[in-house]
């Protein structure tokens, strides 16, 4: 049941989610004529994922002698681009504890992506040994 919930379950919500507040906002665009701050806010956070993710892939192609350092690589390299898109579309003001409190949900949304995608392909790893493990008991 976790192995479904994480494979499918998860990541339809997301899309799910993710589709109807772009659909949403799109509408509202286009019927009201302006954008209030919510779709302001989910039009500015999708461009940033979008921006995330290129990078993530450009990030990607370089070889890494191990996943930990790319990792941090990933995580140094995406923060001042995330922090400074929240402070120019003002999704949250410049001060210390802005930062400080910004900083703490960049790693631990960080934390939490990589957990996710951790337990992802360890799942993926299980599947595959246990289907070459039947393949070997078969013979």
């Amino acid at each position: 049941m976790v192995n479904k919930i994480i494979k499918v379950y998860l990541p339809s919500i997301s899309m799910a989610f993710t589709m109807i507040i772009l659909m949403s906002g799109i509408r509202n665009w286009l019927v009201e004529k302006e954008l209030n701050d919510f779709v302001s806010f989910s039009f500015g956070l999708f461009g940033l994922l979008l921006i995330i993710h290129i990078l993530i892939e450009l990030i990607g192609r370089t070889n890494f002698k191990t996943y930990r350092s790319y990792f941090i690589t990933k995580t140094i390299l995406l923060y001042p681009i995330t922090m400074f898109l929240g402070i120019r579309f003002k999704w949250f003001g410049f001060s210390v504890t802005n930062l400080i409190v910004c900083t703490f949900i960049y790693l631990c949304v960080m934390a939490g992506i990589q957990r996710y995608f951790y337990r992802l392909e360890m799942i993926n790893v299980d599947e595959i040994n246990s289907l070459l493990q039947n393949r070997k008991n078969k013979k």
